[in-house]
């Protein structure tokens, strides 16, 4: 986990080594008092004296956190550090875990969509990551230390996200979440449907949209089919056992029927999150969670009942139909 240091009004990041440890820092603008600590190359740190937002343990008043080799060790309103730690005084700062970006498109450039198709499962968001985009030195001002960053909204089935750490400044692998789950973007709605619409295409109705995702999980579940057959010939030994041709868009909507993808869907009517949901028994898949997630309310019961979360706007809204 890593923590933001926040000030009572103002945001100013300082501190290279503070970036590298996954630790964000502000303090008020140039016209407060500034901050006595200096950054330094260091394998301990110790933040002192702020009021620690646990969020989930309460508030520790006056409360350190001790961090070693770049993780935090111990919490609380005291801790045991090397004397030769370095201090950083968060008087007068609030000091809390860093936010987790839960729906990203930050760091992709122009290229958060494939639109050419409705089923792009093949792409990759790491290909579009641009480590160097200011818009993540921007988030980390604000307490952003992880992001999931999904494919665009104009696809059915849209490409495998990316799930970075914050520390802006390093070279894009180290920006890589070590070990993360992997995801993939679908969408319903008002936007494919408008993308493809326009274009006189499929899908440019609602039940355009769902038949084209059946469509493909269908195909991946007879390329799933075809794999398996072969690979029982081999097992038996078959010398004329001819291997199905690779597919890299049908591979990656197997990887979601076999659970090793985890389906985030923007989505935003009642409706829709139980037709979605029917879809995935009927495929034998499990909604992650159902982005933007607005008529929730609804069906909330439903959606809790099949462990579905969600992921909603904090402040931002009236910028679609949908919305």
């Amino acid at each position: 986990m890593s923590y933001a240091l926040l000030p009572k009004r103002g945001l100013a990041i300082i501190g290279t080594l503070l970036l590298a440890t996954g630790v964000v820092m502000a303090q008020a603008p140039a016209a407060a008092q500034p901050s006595t600590s200096q950054p330094a190359p260091a394998n301990d740190v110790v933040i002192k004296n702020g009021t620690i937002l646990t969020v989930t343990h309460g508030k520790i008043e006056n409360g350190s956190i001790y961090i070693h080799n770049g993780k935090i060790a111990a919490i609380g309103a005291t801790v045991q550090a090397p004397p030769n730690a370095q201090v950083i005084d968060a008087t007068g700062k609030f000091v809390m875990p860093g936010i987790i970006d839960s729906h990203s498109h930050l760091a992709l450039d122009s290229d958060v969509n494939e639109a050419t198709s409705p089923v792009t499962a093949a792409m990759k968001m790491s290909d579009a990551f641009q480590n160097t985009d200011k818009g993540l030195y921007h988030a980390l001002a604000g307490g952003v230390t992880s992001l999931l960053l999904l494919h665009g909204s104009a696809n059915m089935i849209g490409g495998e996200a990316v799930v970075i750490k914050n520390k802006f400044g390093l070279s894009r692998d180290q920006m890589l979440f070590p070990n993360a789950p992997r995801s993939i973007k679908f969408a319903s709605g008002e936007n494919p449907k408008r993308v493809y619409g326009s274009r006189n295409q499929l899908p440019s109705t609602r039940m355009g949209n769902f038949e084209v995702q059946r469509a493909a999980l269908q195909e991946a579940k007879e390329y799933m089919r075809d794999w398996d057959d072969y690979n029982a010939k081999v097992q038996r030994g078959d010398k004329e056992a001819r291997a199905p041709k690779k597919d890299l868009k049908l591979e990656q909507l197997a990887d979601i029927l076999r659970g090793k993808l985890l389906v985030q869907i923007h989505c935003y009517r009642a409706d829709e999150f139980l037709t979605e949901m029917a879809i995935a028994k009927e495929f034998g898949y499990k909604v992650r969670a159902f982005h933007h997630a607005l008529e929730m309310y609804k069906v909330a019961d439903k959606v809790a009942a099949e462990g579905v979360g969600i992921a909603t706007f904090a402040d931002w809204w009236g910028y679609k139909y949908e919305a």
